[in-house]
């Protein structure tokens, strides 16, 4: 075989070998050939809701309005499982160590009941704020709301312990993740 010929067998290999991922990469992208990663564990809200969008009456308790994330649980008719779902999310947010002050517990219902005045009771540490006259077009819910009031992650909401107490692991994960790379609240 001729040198020359040799010689260019060899660069056009090398072209193709380094040249066509860059060629194989964006085909594969545009016709879906792999999954996606997913990072979160909850549903990306898209595009992410505002809270101010929802007609809310704050009453008792202890929110207030500022920079912190939230993580509110939005049930319209709660009962006793809100105890259940809010101590999972008081967990949570403990378990954030000295990130825990980023973030506040936040509850939406429709109606004052016993179960409001429980939840006050039982975590005066947190602030919780317990809302009535919800316009609900928002689902019964888990949500992560950002600093600035959007609603960007969704986690349907656990009937039995054991999915509760994984569900906080996955709430727990993305919320470590939010919190480490905002710098904001």
């Amino acid at each position: 075989m001729d040198p020359k010929l040799k010689g260019r067998l060899q660069f056009i290999g090398i072209v193709c070998i380094f040249g066509l991922p860059f060629i194989l990469g964006p085909i594969a992208y545009k016709f879906g050939w792999f999954e996606t990663a997913v990072n979160n564990k909850g549903t990306l809200m898209s595009p992410p809701v505002h809270i101010s969008d929802y007609s809310v009456e704050y009453h008792v308790g202890a929110f207030k309005e500022d920079t912190t994330w939230r993580l509110l649980l939005n049930k319209p008719r709660c009962g006793d499982e809100c105890l259940d779902l809010v101590n999972m999310m008081a967990n949570t947010r403990q378990a954030l160590g000295r990130e825990k002050d980023r973030v506040n517990v936040m509850v939406w219902n429709q109606q004052l009941s016993d179960i409001n005045q429980k939840l006050i009771a039982s975590y005066t540490d947190l602030d919780i704020g317990v809302v009535g006259g919800v316009t609900n077009e928002l689902a019964p819910a888990i949500y992560i709301v950002d600093t600035h009031g959007n609603i960007i992650l969704k986690y349907d909401i656990q009937t039995s312990v054991e999915e509760m107490i994984a569900q906080g692991r996955d709430i727990l994960k993305d919320l470590k993740k939010l919190l480490k790379v905002s710098r904001i609240g």
